[in-house]
């Protein structure tokens, strides 16, 4: 594992105690992977792992486009304090439905945008965005059903904006939070 996910766990068990937006239900060590951990909420109270001003509405936005939470169970998202679609979710879903901020968001890495586009459900984020076909030709299910946030390539986020000079651009958004990847010589 890697460093900065041992540094984080603490940090994450730590928050867990001392934050306004978790209950004292939800302080108590979870089950992940069929071992107890403190960094990890009860099952039950996996929901808030999310900002409180989002638990409802990202959930029902899950929801509605059958987008799968990773190691979420029942239409809830992971129960691991340091899940990296959990932080990508708390982080740009609040800006979903504000485009200004979004734009202000933005603008430093796009100096020339000019103009928030809603991406999907006139929203201005989406999330596991998979696209409207298969550009990559990967082999679907049985049921013939392309899924999202499963069992194919997906952005972990997406945004769409116009430029100053009428260019539209679609920006897929890569979200990590503490996953390591081991390097071979």
């Amino acid at each position: 594992m890697g460093k900065f996910l041992e540094s984080e766990k603490p940090k994450q068990a730590a928050f867990k105690i001392r934050s306004v937006s978790i209950s004292c239900a939800a302080t108590e060590g979870g089950i992940y992977k069929n071992h107890r951990y403190d960094f990890c909420l009860p099952r039950p109270y996996a929901y808030e792992n999310l900002f409180p001003e989002i638990r409802a509405s990202i959930r029902t936005y899950f929801a509605k486009n059958s987008i799968k939470w990773h190691d979420g169970q029942d239409g809830n998202p992971s129960n691991h304090m340091c899940d990296s679609q959990v932080c990508c979710a708390n982080f740009l879903f609040p800006f979903a439905d504000k485009p200004a901020a979004l734009a202000t968001l933005l603008r430093p890495f796009f100096p020339t945008l000019q103009t928030m586009l809603p991406v999907e459900d006139g929203l201005y984020v989406t999330f596991e965005w998979i696209g409207k076909e298969n550009y990559l030709g990967e082999i679907k299910s049985a049921n013939s059903v392309r899924t999202r946030g499963a069992n194919f390539t997906s952005a972990d986020a997406a945004v769409r904006f116009q430029h100053q000079d009428g260019r539209i651009q679609v920006v897929l958004i890569e979200w990590k939070y503490t996953e390591s990847y081991g390097y071979t010589n």
